[in-house]
């Protein structure tokens, strides 16, 4: 599948049909591959027990993110184990999925946990932004922390950046967008002072174009500052896409796809570490939204008290 397919997929199911989580991400993950076919990885007949605790879903995505980095469900095993044992000696949730998608996405951003100082960055970034009102306060913070803490600055900068960049779009006429958007804002190297300017001359190229704004088209193109284009050339092709989606005549559409439409401009037109983490991103939304029903009510705060309580 071609960056170019992309979308015509999604349109191609109608405005009121979202795709299965897990096939977005096997598409992102297609896309990576720079067209190239993936085959079909065989599932095991017997998995680790390294993947207890996930759901259906999740495992067929463990499954192809596995056999992009060229590993085995049996080979990756004992990896997951050891490093899900830095994960809690480090105080850090206690939920199986929850642990096992933390450690797939650092390996995917070839930031694997090494060591437990790797560990108390993404507790520092836990500690740090759950002050704020925007940080989020549930499954998402320490995978989405653990994304945050792979950057070749030290992590207390990457806090402080993310922290200024929110406040920034928050205090003008922006919106700041999901956390997560932040985060894969900051893999552009670039300063806030150029990321800002950039965001508003799309919002600004978006509102010319023509089409039937929705709110979701705000939250959906703060991503695509990411993008050092021509912003026209940026927004015309998120346009384009856009526009295959309208089937009916109502003009709108479903919020979810929008976001996919932003990631397949993504995928599109960036390169090298900005494109991984833009595939994390998937991966991370897609693999929540399917978790298993017992791991959306355990505990999801990653305190040690309560991390205790919970074993």
């Amino acid at each position: 599948m071609t960056p170019a397919n992309l979308p015509t997929d999604i349109a191609s199911s109608g405005r009121s049909c979202l795709l299965a989580a897990s096939e977005v991400v096997h598409r992102a993950l297609t896309v990576l591959s720079w067209g190239a076919p993936i085959p079909q990885p065989t599932e095991p007949k017997v998995w680790p027990t390294a993947f207890s605790g996930l759901s259906a879903e999740q495992r067929r995505l463990a499954l192809v993110a596995l056999a992009i980095l060229g590993k085995t469900p049996e080979d990756a095993a004992e990896l997951i184990e050891t490093q899900r044992h830095l994960l809690r000696a480090g105080a850090l949730r206690r939920q199986d999925d929850i642990e096992v998608l933390t450690i797939l996405l650092r390996l995917w951003l070839g930031w694997p946990l090494k060591r437990a100082e790797s560990v108390a960055d993404i507790r520092l970034t836990y500690d740090r932004l759950r002050r704020t009102h925007w940080w989020p306060q549930g499954a998402e913070d320490v995978p989405l922390g653990a994304i945050l803490a792979c950057r070749p600055e030290p992590v207390s900068e990457s806090i402080t950046r993310i922290e200024a960049l929110q406040l920034d779009l928050a205090e003008g006429d922006e919106v700041p967008g999901r956390a997560s958007d932040l985060v894969v804002l900051l893999w552009s190297n670039e300063s806030i002072a150029a990321l800002i300017p950039r965001l508003r001359e799309l919002r600004t190229a978006l509102l010319l174009s023509g089409i039937a704004l929705q709110c979701e088209d705000a939250a959906a193109v703060v991503r695509l500052a990411l993008i050092n284009r021509p912003t026209d050339m940026v927004m015309a092709n998120y346009v384009n896409r856009r526009r295959l989606l309208l089937t009916d005549a109502t003009h709108v559409v479903v919020g979810e796809s929008l976001s996919m439409v932003a990631d397949a401009v993504l995928l599109d037109m960036l390169t090298g570490a900005s494109r991984q983490v833009i595939i994390a991103q998937v991966v991370l939304h897609a693999w929540l939204s399917v978790r298993p029903e017992a791991g959306r009510t355990s505990c999801s705060i990653a305190d040690p008290a309560i991390a205790h309580r919970s074993r």
